[in-house]
């Protein structure tokens, strides 16, 4: 399990950002609200990393514990 990502966000969509740790690049799904907080500097998310047989493995990230936790009800 990956429990969180820090490092330097690159690039950012409405509902992804691609953070650079340690020259691998994570694509992490996020809420637009979060990704709108994010700046240039080093930034730290905590991470739910789903796997399903019928769909390719997705990393979700979440600026606090609270909204992880929430996201996992």
């Amino acid at each position: 399990m990956i429990a969180y990502i820090k490092g330097k966000p690159v690039s950012k969509t409405e509902n992804s950002v691609v953070i650079d740790v340690g020259g691998i690049g994570y694509q992490v799904n996020m809420p637009s609200g979060d990704i709108a907080q994010i700046g240039e500097q080093s930034v730290m998310v905590h991470t739910y990393l789903q796997i399903r047989e019928d769909n390719p493995p997705e990393l979700y990230g979440f600026l606090t514990t609270e909204q992880l936790s929430y996201f996992h009800k």
